[in-house]
């Protein structure tokens, strides 16, 4: 939730904001040991909105994983989502993390490399692996001073988020976003990084053009020397993007 901090004041200035932690992905935990598919979270997201009497009209942002999950909600819940941002989402097909992520017992594998995290030389490698994936999310732009002190210190108290991450994985998000994309009916903004490694442009570009097809309004909007962070790298650009939507769709 801290990589949303350089966009929430922009956000609060146009209306009121309920963020929270993805269950299994931070603070909180599982709500479930078997489902963590795009219909559970989505399900959550619509809970959460709807307790605190939020039930039309919703502007759904995610990021990445998170805009599978807001793409999900908008596809599903068509009648309580006014507007749909998506920033650096999830494409099709599945980027390569996700194939990797999926294979066939990789969930044993992360579960004994979390026990030896906790040895002084185990610490070491997983400093080296996420300083290594940390760069690669963020290229070509550069991670903020202590980014990966601070990813490092959430894998070492919370293991079981890559677990979470392999569970999800293996249930290929990315098919069911295709699938789902022409039941959007809210107008939708992509924005994304040119330079992206992790989710390729392309990938997402053939999903902009299905959701396209069925909405009154699409726009895509492409960052120059972005990667896949740029909600954090490059939060002022966004900021002016999505000024510039919110003011066409209010003309």
């Amino acid at each position: 939730m801290d990589d949303w901090e350089p966009l929430s004041g922009f956000l609060l200035k146009h209306g009121n904001i309920l963020a929270f932690d993805l269950p299994g992905f931070g603070r909180s935990p599982r709500a479930s040991e078997e489902d963590v598919s795009l219909n559970t979270l989505s399900e959550l997201t619509v809970s959460l909105a709807r307790y605190f009497g939020w039930c039309s009209d919703l502007t759904i942002v995610g990021h990445s994983h998170g805009g599978g999950i807001a793409q999900t909600v908008a596809a599903r819940y068509p009648n309580i989502v006014g507007q749909l941002v998506l920033l650096g989402s999830l494409g099709y097909p599945a980027h390569g993390a996700y194939r990797l992520l999926s294979l066939p017992g990789l969930g044993g594998l992360l579960k004994g490399m979390t026990r030896a995290w906790r040895s002084s030389a185990g610490l070491h490698i997983l400093e080296a692996v996420v300083r290594r994936s940390v760069a690669s999310v963020f290229a070509p732009e550069s991670p903020p001073e202590g980014f990966v002190a601070r990813e490092v210190e959430e894998f070492v108290r919370r293991p079981g988020i890559l677990r979470t991450m392999s569970d999800l994985a293996r249930g290929s998000p990315s098919a069911p976003l295709w699938q789902q994309s022409r039941q959007i009916r809210s107008p939708v903004l992509f924005i994304h990084g040119k330079q992206d490694r992790l989710v390729k442009l392309r990938s997402v570009d053939s999903l902009y053009r299905c959701v396209q097809a069925s909405v009154s309004r699409a726009q895509f909007e492409r960052l120059d020397g972005a990667g896949h962070m740029f909600h954090i790298t490059q939060a002022d650009a966004v900021a002016s993007i999505l000024r510039r939507w919110c003011r066409s769709d209010a003309g």
